[in-house]
């Protein structure tokens, strides 16, 4: 994959988190999710062009963005056919932070990102879910997704930092 297309992505991630956070702090609640899509639609272009501008150093986070945005999806899915359950919920969690142990992060600022960029693809495929009137409905199923978010976003670092601790000590050997 392209360098460039991967600081994109862990532009884009870093900069829906952030724009969360904005939206979180400064933005009252009675705005929704229609009055903060500006907020977050600014986060993303803005993360995505100072990714763009950045010279490359992510690799693992740049998988965890698109990754966040898939399990979020499916999770949606789940909840919309009725066939979610608290296991699935944490299989496919589990899925999609085992998926990113495959990717070797390039350094500790990758594997800082990381989580930052999960939780960023969560919130950008929220962002898209909440629009749909049933899941509202539906007791739970915004939560739920959120706070596969939030754990995935937790474990994702764990599992990163562990990946990284171990290949630490092979480029050292070579």
């Amino acid at each position: 994959m392209d360098p460039r297309l991967k600081q994109v992505m862990s532009g884009a991630g870093a900069g829906m988190t952030l724009a969360f956070l904005v939206v979180v702090k400064f933005l009252s609640a009675s705005a929704g999710i229609r009055g903060s899509l500006p907020f977050f639609l600014a986060g993303i272009i803005l993360g995505a062009l100072v990714g763009w501008a950045s010279k490359p150093v992510t690799n693992t986070s740049a998988f965890a963005y698109p990754l966040g945005i898939l399990v979020a999806f499916v999770l949606g899915t789940l909840w919309f056919t009725g066939n979610a359950t608290l296991t699935a919920t944490l299989t496919i969690t589990a899925a999609a932070v085992g998926a990113l142990y495959l990717t070797a992060p390039r350094g500790f600022t990758d594997v800082v990102l990381t989580p930052i960029t999960y939780f960023g693809g969560m919130l950008t495929a929220l962002m898209v879910l909440g629009s749909v009137e049933s899941l509202w409905e539906t007791q739970g199923a915004l939560l739920s997704i959120t706070l596969s978010g939030i754990f995935g976003a937790v474990f994702a670092f764990f599992v990163v930092m562990f990946r990284f601790l171990v290949d630490v000590p092979r480029r050292m050997g070579r």
